[in-house]
């Protein structure tokens, strides 16, 4: 069960991302300018709200994706 989040990719088809995704498809030099967008659109909550849904009850690889995307906002790794 993972709460999708509201970002859509246009174009020939629409997509929805997870929150992991989200995170992941970031270059890892953005992660700051991404906490501070979603700070500033008060945004992160649930954004990590939803990492810790996909982590602690998606599927093997909506977690595995959800780890990785936590630590790449530099959350520590458990």
């Amino acid at each position: 069960m993972t709460n999708a989040n509201p970002i859509t990719v246009t174009g020939a088809h629409a997509v929805t991302l997870s929150a992991s995704q989200e995170v992941l498809a970031i270059t890892k030099g953005g992660a700051a300018a991404f906490v501070k967008q979603k700070l500033h659109d008060r945004a992160l909550h649930e954004t990590v709200m939803q990492l810790n849904n996909e982590f602690l009850y998606g599927s093997v690889s909506e977690r595995e994706d959800a780890r990785k995307a936590l630590a790449r906002l530099g959350f520590a790794d458990v």
